[in-house]
Parts: structure tokens; sequence; C-alpha cells
């Protein structure tokens, strides 16, 4: 399914929608065109308070629903207008929607992401593709991470394992063997989310730049050994995670009374991320040759210097694989809208533990193509 697509992601971060379209010929994608746009605030703040909460009155939620669309539709209006693309010019768009809670070993399982398909179907006038996650929970797998099957697709080699990283709010891991294995991926645990989170509630700032704050700052080993001891650590793949165990009111908590400074704080968070990631890494893919990393976490200076530190193995950024590390995530959207429309599928059941590879999202169209 030759063509033009659009992918949509505001992550767990929730601090922006990432848009781009990219241009599949012959099965590999271009991007031809990208906008990334700020969440307003009074919208990420509820969702954020949503996701503290774990419960919402319908009104509230599903005004949220609706208002996650629109954000979403001014979204690809300013991408497709800003580099003179006509709507019908697009074949489809992939759309995330936004995650308020993620509980795969629930009884029953299940996953909720925010924002009306058929709302932004209207406002764009393009088929949209969405709620992506659900088909592979009802086969029995986690829903996440969805990424390591565009992974492989963009940067598997035949004679170097690689393993890719993305840091976005959760860190996850996508295991690229050359010697015939199925591919793997999991969530390694939190990146941005919770040090994004302790610089607003306590810095006044959405983020600590380049990770300046942390590297001025000492790691607090009694701090990282309790936060290392959550289960989610120990937990053997299949498994996903999100701001459902990993919150700021999880991190306070195991602060306590203590009064740490700041930088050591958002130190520790860093080190916590790397030394999960590679533990994980390690323990999964020892052979790695290769440590391919995407996402904004890539611009903290603090956390890729831990990393480097740390993993036994060259880490990179996308970027020079030639495809740039911020727009992974929406790419991914883009492809699995292209999948949708092809009716391929697009889990990887070694890496979620689906019963079965099966094609994901529900196809949205507007007015015009019903």
């Amino acid at each position: 399914m030759d063509g033009l697509y659009v992918g949509l992601m505001c992550g767990t971060s929730v601090d922006a929608i990432d848009a781009v379209a990219a241009h599949w010929q012959h099965g590999r994608p271009h991007i031809v065109a990208t906008h990334s746009q700020p969440l307003q605030a009074a919208l990420q703040h509820d969702l954020l308070a949503l996701t503290r909460a774990g419960r919402a009155q319908f009104d509230h939620l599903f005004a949220l629903d609706a208002q996650v669309a629109s954000a979403h539709a001014e979204a690809v209006a300013a991408l497709l207008s800003t580099h003179t693309i006509a709507p019908t010019d697009v074949r489809a768009i992939g759309f995330h929607g936004q995650t308020v809670y993620h509980a795969p070993t629930a009884d029953p399982p299940f996953t909720v992401q925010l924002g009306d398909p058929s709302r932004l179907a209207v406002a764009t006038g393009v088929p949209v593709v969405a709620d992506v996650r659900r088909a592979d929970i009802a086969l029995g797998g986690q829903g996440a991470p969805l990424a390591p099957a565009l992974h492989a697709a963009l940067f598997a080699s035949d004679t170097a394992p690689r393993a890719v990283l993305n840091l976005g709010g959760i860190a996850n891991l996508s295991l690229l063997p050359t010697d015939g294995a199925p591919i793997t991926g999991f969530d390694t645990g939190p990146a941005n989310a919770l040090m994004d989170a302790w610089c607003a509630a306590h810095l006044g700032t959405a983020f600590d730049a380049d990770g300046q704050l942390a590297a001025s700052g000492a790691t607090d080993a009694t701090l990282l050994r309790q936060l290392r001891s959550h289960p989610f650590f120990a937990q053997s793949p299949p498994k996903s995670t999100g701001r459902e165990q990993f919150h700021l009111g999880w991190l306070e908590s195991a602060i306590g009374t203590r009064n740490l400074a700041h930088a050591d704080v958002l130190a520790t968070l860093v080190q916590l991320t790397a030394t999960t990631v590679t533990d994980a890494l390690a323990q999964a893919l020892p052979n790695c040759v290769e440590l391919l990393v995407c996402g904004g976490g890539r611009h903290n200076a603090a956390l890729m210097a831990r990393l480097r530190a740390h993993v036994d193995c060259a880490v990179v950024p996308t970027d020079s694989h030639g495809v740039d590390g911020d727009w992974v995530e929406a790419l991914l959207m883009a492809w699995l809208a292209r999948q949708r429309l092809a009716g391929v599928p697009a889990n990887c059941p070694s890496v979620t533990g689906a019963r079965a590879a099966t094609p994901l999202g529900g196809l949205y169209l507007p007015p015009e193509a019903v």
C-alpha cells in the first residue's frame, strides 16, 4: 500500500502532538513533512490529572475524548497547510490517541486511549486508523510495545545484532537479533515521565533542558535502591507499563521526608533509567553491538552519557541510520495505518505475548468516503 500517510503521537510525556507525513514506496518510508504542536496547558493539566486519579466522571472523560481529537485535528491541519499537502493526497491518518490507563495484567485486561477517531475523520476529511492496541490485548497480548516491527523494518541488520531504545515518557527496547531468533521487545521502565513530572512540580519547568541539572547532581544510592525494588523491573517479558505504576506520587513516596536536592533527584532518575535499560539489554540481547536511540530522551546529555558508560556496545541516535529520532513514534502510527489498510498484521506476538498476529486498529471514514 504505497502512498502518503500521516502519523500522530502524543505519548506518555503528554507535552506535544507530533505529526509526520510519510510517503511509502516499495515498502520503505520517506518522511516528507513534520510538525510538533504543544498541547494547550489546560488540556495537558486535565489529562495528567486524569492519569494520576485513575478515575473520572463520564461527562469529564468524554469531554476530554472530544478535546483530544480536536487538538489532533488542529495538528493535522497545520502539518498539511504548512507543507501544501491536500487532504485528498493522504491515504489515511494513524491516530494513537492519549493513553490514560493501561492495565494489560488486570482481570480482564484493558487499555484506554482518549481521542474520538470519528471526530478526527470528520474534521480532517481523511480516513483514520485508531484504537490500535485493543486487538492485541483481546488476543492475550500486552498491547505494547508496538514499535518493534517497524524498528525491525527500518534498522535490522543481517550481520550486527542491534537494539532500538525509545526514550519517551517510558523507555522501551526493541531487540533485533541476526541468528533467526524472533524479534522481541518490552518496556524497561520510566524515562522522561518521572523527570519531567519532578521538574513541573518542584521547579516550575517542563523538563531538565539537556539534562544540565541532572549532570550537576549526584545519584542518591538509597533512593535508587528503593526505586529499583519496584517489582516491574524483575518481571519477565512480555511486559509494558505507564504512569499507572511510575508516577510522581510513587517517586515522592520513595523519597519520603528526606530533603534531597533537586539535582540529586534528577541524577538518580537518570541513573534509574540507564541502569534498568542496561540490565534489560544485557539479559535479553547480550551480544548486541549497537544500541540505536530515539525519542526526546536522547536530547538529555546526562542520560546519554550514563547509557554510554554502562552498556557494552555503541550507543548512537537513529538519526545516524537515516531516521530522525524525534519522529520515529509518529512514523510508527503512519506505518500502522498503512498496515491496516493493507490488511497486514502489525503486532509481534513474540513481543506482546498475543496468541496470533493481527492487523491493528479500526478504520473510521469521513462522511464523503462512506
